[in-house]
């Protein structure tokens, strides 16, 4: 059953160019990495201190705060990681190009859960468990079966989200443009009133509710739901932001090709924490247990913070990343 939406087309062609392009090569040995320079570089962390990296065509996985780095890629499709989930359950979901798979906790697998599909965009799961998926024209699905089988709710382009995001509530933010579901992704409406930059690049939302949306313009922050929002910047010195992460004290993480900036104030004012950065194009930024911080960047691979971004120290052990 297929479920239908409606967005203005100025949503619909921001989705549409905002690709992140992937150079990539090809190695017969499994061990080596496959491909190289993703843009994206996404990181997954859940409360068991499961952490996933995917620099390009391989997953690593890191159970020991980032000591170290396994590659996990067996059964993986040779395609481009475009987006990566660990489930509260600890399972896993990336999502590449034309296909997601699923590696389930015990497994040293993956499997093909969703495929003949465009580049999976963004994954999520909310309260009730149940996951979403959103791709590059091919639709939006949700399961409610971890993963098993996939209901597609919205056709081709009629929503093709950059960003998932559910609050503790069970309300689904996506974008872009920035929309809001209320009902496990059956129905959408276009929440975005104040944002001028249409270009959203991530989204999180802290304990209290608060959504925060990361676009090419900077940060914007609503604390009703959607209903308005309120350009956040003060501080930010770059407004591309890729990738957004909140800790446990509500401090809000922002990713940008400028390094890494830090809110203690909910957005208020942001500043630089990139003591220990060497590579400043900072792709994905994530939180772990105890408020550990991940960041990937473009050619330096992982780097780690212990102390809220005060200091970051290289975590690659392990890991096959992109060099210059």
């Amino acid at each position: 059953m297929t479920r239908r939406m409606s967005f203005p087309a100025l949503g619909v062609l921001v989705g549409m160019v905002l690709l992140f392009f992937v150079r990539c090569g090809f190695s017969s040995n499994p061990n080596e990495l496959l491909g190289c320079d993703n843009d994206k570089f996404p990181i997954a962390t859940n409360l068991s201190g499961s952490i996933l990296a995917a620099p390009t065509f391989s997953v690593f996985r890191s159970t020991d705060n980032a000591d170290s780095w396994t590659n996990v890629s067996s059964g993986l499709p040779q395609a481009a990681i475009w987006s990566l989930l660990l489930t509260p359950a600890g399972n896993a979901f990336a999502g590449a190009a034309g296909v997601l798979s699923r590696r389930t906790l015990g497994s040293d697998s993956w499997e093909i859960v969703l495929d003949s599909i465009a580049n999976v965009l963004a994954l999520c799961v909310d309260s009730s468990g149940y996951l979403y998926a959103s791709t590059e024209g091919a639709g939006f699905f949700r399961s409610t079966d971890n993963g098993t089988t996939w209901t597609k709710l919205i056709e081709g382009y009629q929503a093709q989200f950059w960003a998932i995001a559910a609050r503790y509530d069970g309300q689904l933010f996506a974008g872009p443009p920035i929309s809001r579901s209320t009902d496990h992704g059956e129905t959408w409406a276009v929440a975005n009133a104040g944002i001028e930059n249409l270009g959203t690049q991530t989204l999180a939302i802290d304990a209290q509710g608060a959504v925060f949306v990361g676009t090419y313009g900077g940060v914007y922050r609503s604390t009703n739901e959607g209903n308005n929002w309120t350009s956040i910047n003060q501080g930010l010195a770059n407004l591309s932001v890729s990738s957004l992460a909140i800790n446990r004290l509500g401090h809000v993480f922002a990713a940008t090709t400028g390094g890494v900036f830090r809110s203690m104030n909910r957005g208020e004012a942001w500043v630089a924490v990139n003591n220990g950065l060497s590579d400043l194009s900072v792709r994905s930024i994530a939180v772990s247990v105890e408020d550990l911080l991940l960041a990937s960047t473009l050619n330096h691979g992982v780097y780690n913070s212990a102390n809220g971004g005060d200091t970051w120290v290289p975590a690659n052990n392990g890991l096959k990343y992109c060099r210059d």
